[in-house]
């Protein structure tokens, strides 16, 4: 495993603007740095759980179900975790997913964070813009720049430069205050008092529609997510009955390695069109552009299924429904994950972490298969 993550570790280097030469990785159960230890250029960390009290002088890319960074990190933070949290001071821009996200320190750059639940906490500071995509959001240190994105609900208790969202609940406590302008998509009207706003205040209303377009636009968004459902589950179906061997072993390596799986679909998902357009643009590469870039989205195309199928084989093993298992494991799986990710933002979310998870499992089986 290790020489897998380098040799991805090695491909970033190669094919990333802006990443350093020099660069170091480690895997497995936990991965951690110690307090005093400092990684030179840009450290890869994948695991169940990675802990980072030392300092990455250059960029840190890491993938795990837990991802706690105390150190300063030089360069820029790519991570994608269930549990974030980061108490270390951050040179450079900060892009990060997980279920629940914790910024507990400087910011020198930008923020991108989709999660579930984002803390921005009282000791905490951006230097730039704040993008966000999650459910709930509570930005409890100053922005120095805007804030913008999809938030369900968000509470601003610090100075932010401005705001620019999509939002279904907003309130400034305590210091909070804007001191540009504030611009919302909602269909609710937010009291937000003058002295706390520099700028002004918009307010942009959904789109009103007759009951009977509601209705049928209801009907329609019912009907097409039945279809995809349908249509996932058949595919599923398809490919369990065409390779049941295949996709077990893929479906084993995802549960067995989630981190691993995860983290390598992290990576593979971000290079992938990178070194796609690179080989386009030497013209006698395009040949090996075609085929990777097929390949790349076979992958992501089937992610959703083989995340549905590998999360039914749990519920699966708990029923003790062994006859048929990989066939039952498709029936509830493929359906519940399709449903999943129908949700707004908490489906997208969980469909990005499955696309990663899935990939990350494909691209571990077909290197052990290389390898045997």
């Amino acid at each position: 495993m290790r020489r897998s993550v380098a040799a991805l570790a090695m491909a970033a280097a190669l094919l990333v603007p802006g990443v350093a030469a020099a660069f170091s990785s480690q895997s497995g159960q936990n991965v951690t740095v110690p307090k005093g230890e400092t990684r030179a250029g840009t450290f890869f960390a994948f695991g169940q759980v990675v802990t980072i009290d030392g300092d990455i002088d250059g960029d840190l890319v890491c993938g795990a179900n837990t991802v706690t960074i105390n150190g300063t990190v030089r360069g820029d933070v790519l991570c994608a975790a269930q549990t974030l949290t980061i108490g270390g001071s951050v040179e450079g821009d900060v892009r990060v997913a997980g279920q629940v996200v914790n910024l507990n320190n400087a910011i020198a750059r930008n923020g991108m964070v989709a999660t579930q639940s984002l803390a921005l906490g009282s000791a905490s500071r951006v230097g730039g813009d704040l993008g966000v995509l999650a459910q709930s959001a509570s930005v409890n240190g100053p922005v120095a720049k805007d804030v913008y994105g999809a938030i369900d609900s968000l509470t601003v208790a610090s100075t932010v430069g401005a705001l620019n969202l999509a939002v279904n609940s907003l309130a400034l406590t305590g210091d909070g205050a804007v001191t540009g302008d504030v611009n919302y998509h909602s269909e609710k009207t937010f009291n937000l008092a003058d002295d706390k706003v520099g700028g002004e205040i918009k307010r942009t209303e959904p789109k009103q529609t007759a009951g009977n377009n509601e209705e049928e636009a209801a009907r329609a968004g019912l009907a097409m997510r039945l279809y995809w459902i349908l249509a996932s589950l058949l595919l599923g179906l398809a490919l369990v009955a065409l390779a049941p061997k295949q996709i077990k072993r893929v479906t084993a390596k995802m549960r067995k390695r989630p981190g691993a799986t995860i983290g390598w679909g992290l990576i593979l998902t971000l290079l992938a069109p990178i070194l796609v357009i690179l080989l386009l643009v030497t013209v006698v590469g395009i040949p090996l552009a075609l085929l990777l870039g097929v390949l790349w989205l076979v992958a992501v195309g089937l992610s959703g299924v083989l995340a549905g199928i590998a999360a039914g084989e749990w519920f699966v093993e708990r029923a003790e429904w062994r006859s048929r298992a990989l066939l039952w494991a498709t029936l509830v799986g493929v359906p519940l994950a399709a449903i999943v990710f129908s949700v707004p933002v908490i489906g997208w979310l969980a469909g990005l972490v499955a696309c990663w998870w899935a990939v990350g499992g494909l691209a571990l089986t077909a290197r052990e298969s290389r390898d045997s």
